[in-house]
């Protein structure tokens, strides 16, 4: 099933992740945004899709994908907001994965 990521990752980009997180934890993903600059949104992305892995391989279709990652179903999730921030401050994406447009240690990583 080819997954058109625009479909979801613009709706969390455009209003700088402050549609889905809590508000408690908006600084947060400011700050980390501020120190490590893109390659904490890549990797807020990628943990985004790492904690709803479950969901997403229990997906049929593509509009099945769309609905589990919609702002809607994110804010009804109850999502950990701090742990997720915490792990994408973490996560081993570079700035070289990202010019490249390969993410190649951190492929092993998700799978």
């Amino acid at each position: 099933m080819g997954i058109n990521l625009d479909m979801f990752v613009l709706g969390w980009l455009l209003p700088f992740f402050s549609n889905i997180v809590s508000q408690d934890f908006m600084h947060l993903v400011i700050d980390n945004y501020i120190v490590k600059g893109w390659v904490f949104v890549y990797s807020f992305c990628l943990t985004m899709l790492l904690y709803f892995r479950d969901e997403i391989l229990a997906c049929n279709n593509e509009e099945d994908i769309y609905v589990t990652l919609s702002v809607q179903n994110i804010l009804a999730k109850g999502v950990p907001w701090r742990d997720i921030i915490e792990s994408s401050a973490n996560f081993p994406v570079t700035k070289k994965d990202i010019a490249v447009g390969t993410l190649s240690e951190t492929t092993t990583v998700i799978y």
